[in-house]
């Protein structure tokens, strides 16, 4: 197999969703309402000769509604996998003061790493109405402190008793907020279980290619991995907001983080590693277009 058949087996091109009317004359020709935009969209998206892969984001906010995913399922052509974020209710050791949280605002979250709740109200409804759909799933860590997370030990110790009751035979992945944790212990975990690390590149973060760097052989464990190009460096979500919208054209071409991500994907050709990318509108202003770049200059190289 050459380089470029290679390429396109391991390499999953993808947006953070789907629903933006902006891309309209870019991913989408036929006219959609705000609803039909929410599913019936997935069919011309997952025809854009890009992408090959796309994010379900909203399942970070509420667990899953079968009926929901059974719509998108309708809509989107055999075997094409999307990456699935995990219901927060799992991932969030303490609620923040935001107002969304209610009563639960700032109290001790009980559902922290409850293997249980992910069998019973995300993994079986993936199972039952999304099964050839579902690709990775994403367990995002926010920014954890004390008192909501003491160290490292003590949530790698927390992790990893999660990760052992898990079923096999899915694709996991860890996304962590805190650079700190980014330690060898870190990645030993995910090695230990066959878990995927997500580099994320976003405000707080080291770069991308820092992140793969530390870590080091744990990568080949699961045989996936996942990259998610959020917000540039440095740069905090809404003002990336300001700056981009409306998302239909790069604002600002980001090179170093795209020297960083061909560089990873040219190490994931080489090391059989099958990698996900999903890019968001704030990245550079207009994820598909990013992708479409990005993705034309790989194949030209690879011929």
């Amino acid at each position: 197999m050459n380089l470029l058949e290679k390429y396109k087996q391991l390499i999953h091109w993808g947006t953070s969703t789907w629903t933006f009317p902006e891309w309209s004359g870019i991913v989408y020709h036929k006219p959609y309402t705000q609803k039909t935009i929410k599913t019936e969209s997935l069919a011309e998206y997952a025809a854009f000769p890009s992408f090959s892969t796309v994010g379900i984001d909203h399942t970070f906010y509420a667990p899953p509604n079968p009926f929901v995913l059974a719509e998108y399922a309708k809509f989107l052509p055999a075997g094409f996998k999307c990456v699935c974020k995990v219901w927060e209710e799992i991932t969030v050791p303490q609620w923040s003061q935001h107002r969304r949280y209610g009563k639960k605002a700032g109290k001790v979250n009980p559902n922290f790493l409850d293997a249980e709740k992910f069998k019973t109200e995300i993994l079986a409804v993936y199972e039952k109405a999304f099964k050839d759909h579902t690709g990775p799933f994403v367990f995002e860590f926010g920014e954890m402190y004390p008192p909501a997370m003491p160290s490292l030990e003590i949530f790698l110790e927390k992790l990893g008793t999660f990760l052992g009751k898990l079923p096999e035979g899915y694709q996991y992945a860890i996304e962590i907020r805190n650079k700190g944790f980014l330690q060898p212990e870190f990645f030993a975990a995910l090695k230990r279980h066959k878990v995927a690390p997500v580099f994320n590149h976003w405000t707080k973060m080291p770069r991308i290619k820092d992140q793969f760097t530390a870590a080091g052989d744990s990568l080949q464990a699961a045989g996936f991995a996942v990259v998610r190009l959020l917000t540039s460096r440095g740069i905090k979500y809404d003002a990336a907001k300001e700056l981009y919208e409306p998302y239909n054209s790069i604002k600002v071409r980001n090179i170093e983080m795209r020297d960083d991500l061909e560089e990873i994907i040219a190490w994931a050709i080489e090391n059989n590693l099958e990698l996900y990318i999903l890019v968001n509108n704030k990245t550079e202003g207009c994820a598909p277009l990013t992708i479409q770049e990005m993705d034309e200059r790989l194949r030209e190289k690879l011929t």
